[in-house]
């Protein structure tokens, strides 16, 4: 009898993966077993009980893996289970009906793979069911467009998204349609695509068709700058380019003996701004003030000097010199976003503090205002379009600084701040900040792990004992705990709550390999969970789950960001970067608001599961 329900096992798999379109590799990154004892279990080379540890790891991984994939409803369908929102009534049938005779299972496999349409919600299930359908693994495909193969996989799992019209995606729809061909997957790509076996004869038409077919989901340009602007903050290190001059190359004698007060053209701007920006830094001053509303070619088109630009920015930033500026990004969120991300290296520094003008600018003319508070400025006022010969004068008579300090400040008036930035020295005054701006709209997050605003206080004193930190140190983490707590408490009392997180592996809580990362009040300080830790964290958040309606997890196949974390507050969104440089966006702006908004959404919608779910999702680290 045990060599029959093998048997069953063996055929089952073979039928169930085929269905799935799933290899013995995809199970096992959900397993936690290796690829080779699933391929025993498939060839039947190797007899297994139901209740052993492999099959009970099989029976996880092949859970989770539709979960992942969004065919759960197939895979409750083959297995005959009614209880599709109970994973643990899926997982006890799914065992059931491995060890199994399922004399149906022929007819059901035809009538599986011949349905005529097949929905997707979103560019990664496509990718997914190209790549099973492929047997493509996340390295051969990685490797094959050039691609880091952890990025494969969050673009699968639908935590990243795919920019369409962009370099890479034509790359990854060129090679699956090439592996396609090579296959001859075509019947299979009619099914998925929902079109003719004819059309797909036409290869110029196939090409343009699949591309598009396969990017159509998920075009949403503001969600797009701003994974891109998230990427950008998790990724920035402050290195600096080899290949910039060196500033005393441009900070010349003829440059600071320079009495010249009109320049033309563009080539004057750039000599005026050069000489503005070299007497800032010689003279040490506090601030400048910038605003232009004329076309940046100015600046990016030249790489000389968009080099010198930047070595002189970055040495104003080092003087400590504060820069007051106002974008002039008035038409939609993508391009504001794009703006933020060009000056995100300045940023950095805390030492920026950009406005955004509420006032269009002027489809005329164009302006530009560079001031030196009581000591000098570049001004111009120029025919749009007529830049290349326009006039720019140099200023600096207290007469002529005064007028347009007075415009400048006038044109303040009518901006609000872009965002507010604290870096880590700001600690207090951001905890002050946020301990002032709840918002009884209720708050989403999406950070890497629970939060330490539901950790409770006493685990927390525990967990600190184990650490060799100052009294300083000890301080401020209990006042961003607090501050954290008080968040939390607010927010479930007043509205909803969303905490979208990835949860960790049961046994990598059991072997210590999850810490509390708390690098952004101590930068590198993490401080690893004990297993009682972590049930005590858990359980805490298991209570609000039983106990408040208004408290909701959603948990993520894998992180998005590894350094980043998002808190939305209403209109309010903090963007923390948690590695160093440590430092915080707070951002105000509504157009910004509610870009990250629909980004966070369109996650929630991928991921969201039913409070069940999520409750023995938390209870399996209390077993």
């Amino acid at each position: 009898m045990k060599e029959k329900s093998n048997s069953y096992l063996s055929d089952n798999l073979k039928s169930l993966f085929n269905i799935l379109g799933c290899t013995n590799s995809d199970i096992a990154v959900y397993a936690d077993c290796s690829a080779s004892n699933i391929s025993r279990m498939r060839s039947g080379s190797r007899t297994y009980n139901k209740n052993s540890k492999t099959v009970i790891n099989l029976n996880e991984g092949i859970y989770e893996y539709c979960n992942a994939s969004n065919c759960l409803d197939k895979l409750c369908l083959i297995i005959s289970c009614d209880r599709k929102d109970a994973k643990e009534d899926i997982k006890a049938s799914t065992i059931n009906w491995l060890y199994s005779e399922n004399s149906n299972i022929n007819q059901l496999t035809e009538n599986l793979m011949n349905q005529k349409k097949i929905h997707f919600r979103f560019f990664g299930e496509k990718l997914n069911a190209m790549m099973d359908m492929l047997k493509l693994s996340n390295v051969r495909m990685g490797k094959a467009i050039n691609v880091d193969p952890s990025y494969i996989s969050k673009l699968r799992n639908g935590v990243r998204m795919l920019k369409r019209n962009s370099e890479l995606s034509e790359d990854i729809a060129k090679y699956l349609l090439e592996r396609i061909i090579e296959q001859d997957k075509y019947k299979q790509l009619s099914r998925i695509m929902n079109i003719s076996m004819a059309v797909l004869q036409n290869e110029a038409y196939i090409k343009t068709a699949f591309l598009h077919w396969l990017t159509d989901l998920d075009n949403d340009s503001s969600a797009s700058a701003i994974e891109k602007l998230l990427e950008s903050i998790d990724g920035f290190t402050p290195a600096i380019p080899k290949e910039l001059p060196d500033i005393a190359s441009i900070i010349t004698p003829l440059v600071m003996k320079d009495k010249d007060s009109e320049y033309i053209g563009i080539e004057g701007l750039r000599k005026a701004v050069i000489k503005f920006l070299s007497n800032v830094i010689m003279s040490r001053s506090g601030e400048i003030w910038l605003y232009s509303d004329q076309d940046m070619a100015w600046i990016n088109d030249d790489k000389r000097f968009l080099s010198i630009w930047t070595v002189l920015l970055g040495a104003c930033v080092r003087n400590r010199v504060k820069i007051k500026i106002i974008h002039t990004i008035d038409r939609d969120a993508d391009e504001m976003i794009k703006g933020i991300e060009n000056w995100l290296p300045l940023y950095m520094s805390g030492m920026v503090e950009p406005y955004f003008s509420k006032k269009r600018s002027d489809l005329r003319f164009s302006h530009s205002l560079f001031i030196c508070p009581n000591a000098a400025c570049v001004e111009s006022f120029n025919v749009k379009g007529s830049e290349d010969a326009g006039l720019y004068r140099y200023h600096n008579d207290q007469a002529h600084i005064k007028i347009f300090e007075a415009q400048f400040d006038f044109l303040l008036a009518s901006c609000e701040p872009l965002m507010r930035i604290y870096t880590q020295s700001d600690l207090a005054k951001y905890i002050f900040y946020m301990d002032n701006v709840f918002n009884k709209s209720g708050i989403v997050t999406m950070l890497n792990s629970l939060s330490i605003g539901l950790l409770p206080k006493k685990t927390l004193e525990s967990m600190l004992k184990r650490v060799n930190i100052t009294d300083e140190e000890e301080e401020r983490i209990f006042a961003f705990h607090l501050n954290r707590v008080n968040m939390y408490n607010n927010a479930i009392n007043y509205a909803n709550v969303y905490d979208i997180i990835p949860l960790p592996k049961p046994d990598d809580v059991a072997q210590g390999k999850i810490s509390l990362s708390l690098d952004n009040i101590s930068s590198g300080l993490r401080i690893p969970y004990t297993k009682e830790d972590y049930e005590q964290h858990v359980a805490n958040v298991l209570d609000l789950i039983r106990t408040k309606p208004s408290y909701n997890l959603v948990n993520l196949p894998e992180v998005p960001f590894l350094n980043v974390q998002i808190i939305l507050n209403g209109d309010i969104v903090t963007v923390a970067k948690s590695n160093v440089p440590q430092i915080a966006f707070v951002i105000s702006n509504s157009l910004m608001a509610q870009a990250f908004k629909d980004y966070i959404k369109k996650l929630m919608n991928k991921y969201n599961q039913s409070r069940k779910d999520i409750e023995q999702k938390l209870s399996e680290y209390l077993a």
